[in-house]
């Protein structure tokens, strides 16, 4: 759950809510009195969410507790994003809990660091970079307006420069000491320039993950990686698939008793007729799952590798 949200059974000014117009509608707002929110749905004042309670229904919305699936969903995207399947396998195999340091590198639009945050929180620490700036910079105010500042540490960096004969720690890659984190994770376009740092960054016996949408991005990260002396070096996709419930008729097939068989053999048609009939069920609504039409596909490949204790 975002921590910027209040205990109370209630909703109060400043509390971050998600508007829940559907599967595939929601929103996520801070209340602030005065404001409105418009959708779909309608237009509502901000006023009339305060004093309602978590998971109540405002007109044709509902008001719900924000958590880091919620926000994935909603958030604004400044990048392609990781999406919850992939967050789940990542932060199951890095072993992530409280009091953890787990690095990343391209912050992106921030659904990974997210779920990051909440994982090693309250005792732990997330340090997340990206090359871009501005990105980083907006990042950085989402963690704090979302109460993570405690958590997360957001900056801008390159951390495929490599480190040249003579420079400090702070000049190459993280810019962090030698053996700091216990998992790490990089999403840039050129990983294997980052393999390096890695190793520096990682504790022995810590966890790697690599996230790369091209096969021949993975090749590389993987030649580099073993090279570099990592083992259990394993790549994952990840593929979800939806379904959805429909509500269909269905028309059983006339049963033939046994008595029916018999007036057939006797050429009795019409009396046969009617014994099928009473062997018959009438027609039935039935609840049956099918696949969505339109599913995500692939989104990425995840690599995921151990630094062997020296």
């Amino acid at each position: 759950m975002l921590r910027k949200t209040t205990d109370s059974d209630v909703i109060k000014e400043g509390d971050i809510v998600v508007a829940y117009m559907g599967f595939t509608a929601k929103r996520v707002i801070t209340v602030e009195q005065g404001k409105m929110f418009d959708c779909k749905k309608g237009n509502y004042k901000h006023d009339l969410f305060i004093g309602a309670k978590w998971g109540s229904k405002v007109g044709e919305v509902f008001l719900l507790r924000p958590t880091m699936e919620f926000w994935t969903d909603c958030l604004p995207h400044r990048t392609q994003i990781i999406y919850g399947c992939d967050i789940a396998l990542v932060i199951s195999r890095l072993g992530l809990r409280s009091g953890s340091v787990v690095v990343e590198a391209g912050t992106g639009s921030g659904s990974l660091s997210h779920s990051l945050a909440r994982a090693v929180y309250p005792e732990g620490k997330l340090l997340t970079f990206d090359f871009h700036e501005e990105r980083s910079k907006t990042a950085a105010a989402e963690f704090k307006h979302h109460g993570l500042e405690s958590v997360v540490v957001a900056k801008s960096r390159d951390v495929c420069v490599q480190r040249a004969e003579g420079c400090s720690d702070s000049d190459w890659g993280f810019g962090l000491p030698a053996n700091t984190a216990d998992g790490l994770f990089l999403d840039v376009p050129a990983p294997h320039l980052a393999v390096a740092a890695v190793k520096h960054t990682l504790k022995p016996d810590g966890v790697f993950c690599n996230f790369s949408p091209c096969v021949e991005q993975v090749q590389r990260v993987c030649e580099k990686l073993a090279e570099s002396g990592f083992t259990e070096i394993r790549t994952h996709e990840v593929l979800r698939r939806e379904y959805t419930e429909h509500s269909v008729w269905y028309n059983p097939v006339r049963s033939v008793t046994r008595e029916a068989r018999r007036k057939r053999k006797q050429g009795d048609v019409q009396k046969e007729d009617a014994e099928e009939d009473k062997g018959t069920p009438a027609p039935a609504l039935q609840k049956k799952l099918i696949p969505l039409n339109q599913q995500r596909g692939h989104t990425g490949y995840l690599t995921f590798a151990h630094k062997i204790p020296e």
